[in-house]
């Protein structure tokens, strides 16, 4: 069984734990990268019907942190992710201008 991903784990562990649940489920090979966080690739991710997970870096109440991401929106001239932010808030929204994007897993 893997390991729980420790606190504060970069985005590669958080990449190559994520690779070894999914072997481990008979998932071998599934497409998983890692990315520039981009609003163009967030909407393929969206328009395939695929979840994604961003890394938000220097955040003020959470600091460095990952979230799961399902939408996508634009609105005055900014484009954002809509996210599950793992404490309990769905349809938050993370602009995708913002410099605390670190990188992007899907």
């Amino acid at each position: 069984m893997t390991d729980l991903i420790p606190l504060h784990a970069i985005l590669g562990t958080v990449l190559s734990g994520l690779r070894e649940h999914l072997d481990e489920q008979g998932l071998n090979g599934a497409d998983i990268s890692m990315d520039n966080p981009s609003i163009s690739l967030v909407a393929s991710y969206v328009t395939s019907d695929k979840p994604f997970i961003l890394g938000v870096r220097g955040h003020a109440e959470l600091g460095d942190h990952y979230v799961t991401g399902y939408g996508y929106e634009s609105a005055g001239g900014s484009n954002y992710a809509i996210v599950n932010d793992g404490h309990g808030e769905s349809g938050v929204r993370i602009n995708m201008n913002s410099s605390g994007m670190q990188q992007m897993i899907g």
